[in-house]
């Protein structure tokens, strides 16, 4: 298992960030890799909810299956999904702190069994962390600081 894990202070309260991080269609905005997400029915997201995310590097992609699995309004949230590439569990806890959020986040993921499954993925880490950690980071702040609204960011980003 390979452990992804950042915390972030943002000016903003804890409803607005959670606000952000619970939408999987905010995910266009702060994960560089994602290139789809597709909602399953609609309406807002809950505990329950199932969606399809594609993301990729150069011409690989990678579709997962996802589902929020808690859900505490502004306080946690936690996801899992699963795709031939591997399965994560993420998780996210807001905190009040000095007149705005702290933002946890930690993504627990599995690669596919196998020495090759193991090494592919330690590279795949390797080079996600040097060259897109720091970008989800600055992104997801940015996001959430601008006061998200989702029908505004979605439309933001398809264009």
């Amino acid at each position: 298992m390979i452990v992804f894990s950042f915390t972030l202070q943002v000016d903003a309260s804890a409803s607005e960030a959670f606000r952000v991080v619970a939408d999987p269609r905010s995910k266009l905005m702060w994960v560089p890799a994602i290139r789809r997400v597709e909602m399953q029915l609609d309406g807002p997201p809950a505990l329950g909810t199932r969606y399809l995310t594609s993301s990729g590097f150069g011409p690989l992609e990678f579709v997962f299956d996802e589902e929020v699995t808690e859900w505490v309004e502004d306080k946690r949230l936690a996801y899992r999904g699963c795709s031939r590439w591997g399965a994560f569990e993420a998780r996210a806890w807001f905190e009040p702190a000095d007149g705005g959020t702290r933002v946890r986040y930690q993504m627990d993921y599995t690669f596919p069994v196998g020495w090759l499954g193991y090494a592919v993925g330690w590279a795949l880490t390797r080079l996600y962390r040097r060259a897109v950690e720091a970008a989800t980071v600055k992104r997801l702040k940015s996001v959430i600081e601008q006061r998200w609204s989702s029908g505004r960011i979605v439309e933001d980003a398809r264009s």
